[in-house]
């Protein structure tokens, strides 16, 4: 069965057609900001062609919020026509192009925004000047939609009035704390901070709030670091004195010593480390050589001897009990890479008979380019390839198939096939030639291929090469990919490659695009 074009945004398993037919329903973005950019300069003309690979999937063509992986997304996309703009430094909470460098160099904790601070220091201010072009096309694109009798140069006058962002926000240098600040941080936190953030700092408890677009919005958890504009106290501090535009946080007009005393008490909510622990920073991996053959037994003594490192992952659709990231180690004996993959899962989930059973799944994608694609699917000019492990197809291998017996051992016999056992009527995928719904799998790894959205294929049976086995105890998974080191994995030793990760946690109800990612890091093999 022909299964390109049935797949979404890195959705390993098979949808519907309607899933393919929502996206072509998407608005059209209006291309007048886009052809405008190409003749105002050689910055904003790269700034253009880094915000089309990488940013309009999300934000949209022209950054009214609209791209294709918006439905995918909570919180949304910013749609920057609106000015609601979350870090700013400015007494008016519009950004400047400063705020905005500084926004994309850290990417926002909390969302799917990453961190782009692994482009050059060029690129992230070409890149924020056409964020600021977008938002004033926006404005002007808007404005002209609700009075046709205006005219351009009218729209485009107001649009850079609206974004003209003004003085900064003066913030007193930190004071220092102490016992008797600690307790007036407290006083004040619980009197205006808790109602939100709760007493323990976790924003647990307030389920009603909404953001200035309507939408259902949550408070920060700071013993988990997430913070969008960092945790350092001037950052805190600029919040808590101006607010959060959009949302329901509000600006203050606390005293010098109140403010910072509220930072500090803030602060204390922090774990150690924990911030660190989410932000996408973009890292290299090293393939060590193996002193002999790979070992694809994800338990075998000879991973202790791998460097392992901590990679965040962050959810598409955010949520507080959430997979945090895994550990990745990677190895090669010249001829085969082995990568292996741990996390903290504390119920596993691996049977997808049931109609709302979801699979514990890890995929690894990668890009051969000295310059990757959108981390996301890849483009049609610059395909990725994705090896996906599904523990329901590890659980296959090792028991066999399910059946509908096993998933309603109570319901009356007559009722599990409607005919012949095994018919049609009630394994509909599989006598499709679905791949996901065989009974019987080579591995429990898939190799597939993208090329952009809507396009993740299942490769070739000869070229399912890609093997993995993996082991879940005490609340952990463990997983080896093994892989041809020059031909599936498209690179020798020597040299290094593109590797992005996707997590997913059946229990939370993860499937297809519902799931974990992390940005592109770098993946060397050693010689």
């Amino acid at each position: 069965m022909q299964i390109k074009k049935l797949l979404l945004a890195w959705s390993p398993v098979l949808v519907t057609v309607l899933f393919v037919v929502s996206c072509s329903n998407i608005s059209p973005s209006k291309p007048s900001a886009v052809s405008s950019a190409k003749s105002l300069g050689p910055e904003l003309a790269r700034g253009l062609e880094l915000y089309t690979k990488h940013c309009a999937s999300c934000h949209g063509e022209t950054g009214l919020g609209d791209g294709e992986a918006e439905y995918l997304l909570s919180p949304k996309p910013r749609d920057f026509s609106g000015g609601k703009f979350r870090l700013t430094s400015t007494e008016s909470g519009l950004p400047s192009e400063s705020d905005i460098v500084d926004t994309l160099r850290m990417g926002m904790a909390g969302s799917s925004m990453p961190s782009w601070g692994h482009f050059s220091d060029n690129d992230v201010k070409a890149l924020a000047k056409t964020v600021k072009h977008l938002a004033i096309e926006g404005k002007v694109t808007r404005l002209k939609a609700d009075d046709d009798s205006m005219t351009r140069k009218e729209a485009l006058e107001i649009a850079n009035e609206v974004f003209e962002p003004g003085p900064v926000v003066k913030i007193a240098p930190e004071i220092k704390s102490t016992g008797a600040q600690m307790a007036l941080g407290k006083k004040l936190y619980t009197a205006n901070c808790a109602k939100c953030h709760d007493d323990d700092g976790r924003g647990r408890k307030k389920t009603d709030m909404k953001n200035g677009e309507g939408r259902a919005i949550f408070s920060r958890d700071f013993s988990q670091g997430i913070f969008k504009g960092g945790s350092e106290g001037v950052n805190l501090a600029r919040r808590i004195r101006r607010g959060m535009p959009g949302t329901p946080m509000p600006a203050t007009e606390y005293t010098e010593e109140q403010l910072w005393a509220v930072v500090h008490y803030t602060q204390q909510f922090i774990k150690p480390g924990a911030q660190e622990r989410v932000l996408q920073k973009q890292k290299l991996f090293v393939a060590e050589r193996a002193t002999g053959e790979v070992n694809a037994n994800p338990s075998h003594p000879d991973w202790n001897n791998y460097e392992a490192t901590f990679v965040p992952v962050m959810p598409l659709w955010w949520r507080h009990d959430r997979i945090e990231g895994c550990e990745i180690q990677a190895a090669h004996d010249g001829k085969k890479l082995a990568v292996r993959l741990v996390w903290e899962d504390s119920a596993r989930n691996d049977s997808m008979l049931r109609q709302k059973e979801f699979t514990d799944g890890a995929a690894i994608q990668l890009s051969a380019g000295d310059n990757p694609p959108f981390f996301a699917m890849g483009s049609k000019d610059d395909e990725v390839t994705i090896w996906y492990w599904k523990a329901a197809w590890k659980k296959d291998l090792e028991r066999g198939h399910g059946s509908l017996r096993d998933a309603h051992p109570n319901m009356p016999v007559e009722h599990h096939d409607h005919g012949a056992p095994g018919g049609p009527a009630y394994h509909t995928a599989a006598h499709a030639g679905n791949p996901v719904s065989q009974k019987a799998h080579p591995s429990a790894v898939e190799n597939l291929g993208a090329g952009g959205f809507g396009t993740l294929t299942t490769r070739a049976a000869a070229v399912q090469n890609i093997k993995g086995e993996a082991h879940w105890e005490n609340g952990k998974w463990s997983v080896v990919f093994v892989s041809n080191l020059e031909g599936d994995a498209m690179v020798s030793p020597g040299e290094t490659i593109s590797i992005a990760l996707a997590l997913w946690d059946g229990n939370a109800g993860d499937r297809n695009g519902q799931k974990s990612v992390t940005i592109w890091h770098k993946l060397e093999i050693q010689k």
